[in-house]
């Protein structure tokens, strides 16, 4: 187990509407409880909650449309998480940068633990965020958070596990 030091998160003041995302995925999958923010951690994400597991791992993202909105808003890409069952499910997608979707994201799941703490809807010093399972490559990150009195984000630590899943060699 290991953790590494981020940057005090930026969160946006500005929040984008549901509407912005109508030609990237099924807008009847956002859960408008939630403020969809551009938060970072060293890099911009937008973050934009889901309705459920089965809404986040049924979308079918335009990778095209999702590279457009991250240009229009200078940011990496999109991060969707949805909150079940005292768990915290992701999917990243980063078109931009020629990654459709990303199996394990530490700044962005650093961003996702800043924002669900300063904002208090899910409030804790350690968050465990669960990416990659509709890549088939399973990830459990660790956040650790330290904060402030008034619950204002100090430090991020993010961290995991790792081990080896496959060998690949490279000429050059």
């Amino acid at each position: 187990m290991s953790y590494y030091d981020r940057v005090t998160p930026y969160l946006a003041y500005t929040r984008l509407l549901p509407a912005y995302f109508e030609t990237c995925f099924d807008l009847g999958a956002i859960n408008n409880d939630y403020p969809i923010q551009i938060v970072s951690t060293g890099l911009k994400d937008i973050l934009i909650p889901i309705n459920s597991n089965d809404a986040l791992h049924e979308l079918a993202p335009d990778f095209d449309q999702i590279k457009k909105i991250s240009e229009t808003y200078d940011v990496v890409g999109t991060h969707l998480f949805t909150l079940e069952d005292d768990r915290i499910i992701c999917r990243n997608f980063a078109p931009l940068y020629d990654i459709d979707e990303e199996s394990a994201t530490g700044t962005s799941n650093a961003a996702l633990a800043s924002y669900l703490y300063e904002h208090n809807f899910l409030r804790r010093d350690t968050y465990v965020f669960e990416q990659g399972y509709a890549l088939n490559s399973p990830s459990e990150i660790l956040v650790r958070i330290e904060g402030d009195s008034e619950h204002q984000v100090e430090k991020v630590f993010v961290g995991g596990r790792g081990y080896f899943s496959e060998v690949k060699e490279l000429e050059i």
